[in-house]
């Protein structure tokens, strides 16, 4: 027989023995491992990718759970904010979906922001990212698939394979596709755009940048617009400015003998991309670029308004995409890049029912047939 000490012995192995085939049981159940799996993220996405200032990109978070655990997403970022689908605080409910989402807006800064998320089943947790690019104050590439931004004057607007097309519809009037600004947005800007053309060009077929700002006054000059003309000898592109409120000297006019020429730097073939941007600064400089290179470059403006005793106004009001009448054109990548923004006090509405219809009624005229700022400045004398 066992002595006491020995029998106690036994007594303790046979109880520990139980103990651990009690927790092997419990944690074993049809031969399968009970060891928790952490969540698995399968996809995160960030539509759009590329934003302007205040705009919102959706992020759209795939994830499963191999034990089929209920899953916690909470959202968050150092700059910007979520707008989180499911709830107020960023912290979405408990669920075995395999998707959730939030919205994120953009501060008001460029640059690349992660949006993250975590998403844990209460046991373990996973953690995952996706950027969003700020790229200026205002931006849109169109993958959205909407044209909300986007205005119309006697033209079709669609997005089409990533793009906006647009084609004037009237043939008394310039088609515009515009957005509008509110606040305006103050010099120093530029603002940029990919440009193309579709179909058949003619001889007097252009297209180009639309520019219309908040100046006011008699005469005065309410809009700017390169146009690139992809079928003509003579030359394939012009920088132009409208005088409105000038009697006999009003319409379309270049700004000095530089403002009209042919450069190879300007693709006039159908689908060419030409990326191009016109830049207005505070002290009336307008620079025209193609790529990097600039195309044009004139401080001509200051010279007109120095003729008109007063300061040109060049505050952007509406940026847009502008073709001559019953010409398909199409644009992306639409970019208004300053640091300078304006809540300007907006003009009388009869004042701006005056520039609106002068801005989109504007007659279509020929190169052949404007003046330059010179001849205007000489007609005002």
């Amino acid at each position: 027989c066992l002595k006491p000490i020995h029998r106690n012995i036994a007594v303790l192995i046979v109880i520990a023995g139980l103990i651990l085939a009690l927790f092997i049981t419990g944690c074993n159940k049809s031969g399968t491992s009970s060891k928790n799996r952490a969540p698995e993220v399968t996809a995160i996405t960030a539509t759009p990718a590329n934003v302007g200032y205040g705009d919102q990109s959706k992020i759209k978070l795939d994830i499963k759970d191999s034990d089929g655990d209920a899953m916690t997403v909470r959202w968050h970022c150092d700059d910007g904010q979520i707008v989180p689908s499911m709830a107020k605080s960023g912290e979405l409910a408990a669920s075995r979906t395999q998707s959730d989402s939030a919205n994120w807006v953009a501060p008001a800064a460029k640059g690349i922001y992660p949006v993250e998320a975590t998403i844990s089943d209460g046991t373990d947790s996973t953690e995952t990212s996706v950027n969003v690019n700020v790229k200026g104050y205002f931006y849109d590439d169109f993958s959205s698939g909407s044209v909300a931004k986007w205005l119309t004057s006697y033209c079709t607007r669609w997005i089409e394979d990533g793009w906006l097309h647009v084609e004037g519809n009237n043939s008394s009037y310039l088609g515009t596709a515009y957005h509008s600004f509110n606040p305006y947005v103050t010099p120093d800007y530029t603002v940029s755009m990919k440009l193309a053309r579709v179909g058949t060009a003619g001889t007097d077929d252009c297209y180009g940048i639309y520019l219309f700002v908040n100046d006011a006054g008699s005469p005065y000059v309410p809009v700017y617009w390169f146009r690139i003309y992809p079928n003509n000898t003579s030359y394939n592109w012009i920088m132009t400015i409208y005088i409105g409120n000038a009697g006999s000297n009003s319409g379309w006019y270049t700004i000095d003998e530089n403002s009209i020429g042919t450069s190879a730097l300007i693709n006039t073939g159908t689908g060419q991309e030409n990326n191009v941007s016109l830049t207005l600064e505070a002290d009336l400089t307008i620079i025209v670029r193609v790529g990097p290179t600039v195309l044009y470059q004139s401080d001509e403006l200051q010279a007109l308004a120095n003729a008109l005793g007063r300061a040109l106004n060049i505050d952007a009001r509406w940026i847009g995409i502008r073709a001559v009448p019953n010409f398909e054109v199409m644009g992306d990548n639409v970019l208004v890049d300053t640091d300078m923004i304006v809540s300007a006090a907006r003009l009388s509405a009869d004042a701006e029912a005056a520039a609106y219809d002068i801005s989109l009624q504007a007659p279509v005229q020929r190169p052949e047939e404007m003046r330059t700022l010179a001849e205007l400045i000489r007609a005002l004398k």
